[in-house]
């Protein structure tokens, strides 16, 4: 059976900042082994951080966003 792709669409209305999320995991480190989630996880995991207060926060494209790297991106891009 050919495994289902749900699209981001459907799960989240806006796609996250991929800055934001990189900066989240760097500042995230954890010193144990670990392995991908199955699609079950992963949309559990997608519930609970969505439920954290703030967390929408990270939902913006990179415009839009306040990290320092995102204003070098985007000077980049009009030079």
């Amino acid at each position: 059976i050919p495994a289902i792709i749900e699209p981001v669409e459907r799960i989240c209305q806006t796609s996250p900042c991929p800055l934001c999320v990189e900066h989240d995991l760097v500042s995230d480190v954890i010193d144990e082994l670990q392995f991908a989630f199955t699609k079950e996880e992963i949309k559990e995991k997608l519930k609970t951080r969505l439920e954290i207060e703030g967390s929408q926060c990270g939902l913006h494209n990179v415009s839009a966003c306040h990290l320092p790297k995102s204003r070098q991106i985007i000077q980049k891009r009009y030079q």
